[in-house]
């Protein structure tokens, strides 16, 4: 689930030109490396973990946007 939201925050930065197509799977990479792999077995650890996924994934699109296109 965390590497779904991880891609889903990646594309739509992607398909709004906020980053290269590269960047989709560094995102999501990134993302997975600095989440444990954790057994999900409730909803509120489900969602938990999509949240931080897309919050971590999110602040990563920030940077990279910031690094590789600067105003």
């Amino acid at each position: 689930m965390g590497l779904n939201a991880a891609n889903e925050v990646a594309v739509d930065q992607f398909r709004a030109e906020k980053i290269d197509f590269p960047g989709i799977w560094q995102c999501v990479a990134t993302v997975m490396d600095a989440h444990p792999v954790v057994l999900a077995d409730t909803p509120d650890l489900v969602v938990a973990a999509d949240r931080c996924a897309r919050e971590t994934a999110s602040a990563l699109c920030i940077r990279e946007i910031a690094v590789n296109f600067p105003e």
